[in-house]
């Protein structure tokens, strides 16, 4: 039921009006992935409202454990539906049906980059101490430091 708590936060953040960058657990970040992010833009320079990695090389679904959602009024339906239809189905499937084969969505700019991934490493990468500690993210010995993460 994870999937469905996490799916209920995305339209709740978009809904508020807040852009969403989802990172799943196995992922550490290395550098502020926003200015790329806002600076996307499609073939027709339209800004981009989805944007995610590929679920590995062969794999040609978009990965939820790692996307950015623009809220638009497009991207507050799309996640309403995922999450009415997340109940009973897997939710990066259904984020992936919606944005290829409903029509309600077509303006929906979307979607892979491979370009996301030069802020993030996996954590198989950095290794689990190193990303447990916050070191790679934080930079060095910062998570030892009494000073708020943000005041750092």
């Amino acid at each position: 039921t994870t999937h469905l708590h996490k799916v209920l936060m995305w339209r709740q953040v978009v809904e508020a009006g807040f852009d969403i960058l989802s990172i799943d657990a196995n992922f550490v970040m290395e550098h502020n992935p926003m200015p790329m992010l806002l600076e996307l833009r499609s073939r027709k320079g339209v800004p981009m409202d989805v944007v995610a990695v590929h679920d590995g090389p062969n794999n040609k679904l978009l990965n939820v454990g790692l996307m950015w959602i623009r809220a638009t009024q497009e991207t507050r339906g799309l996640v309403a539906r995922v999450e009415n239809r997340t109940r009973a189905g897997w939710d990066q499937y259904i984020l992936n049906e919606e944005l290829n084969f409903n029509q309600e969505f077509r303006q929906v700019g979307c979607c892979h980059t491979p370009c996301i991934m030069s802020c993030f490493k996996h954590v198989s990468e950095v290794g689990l101490s190193a990303a447990l500690s916050g070191e790679k993210a934080a930079g060095g010995g910062n998570c030892s430091s009494p000073k708020p993460r943000a005041a750092l």
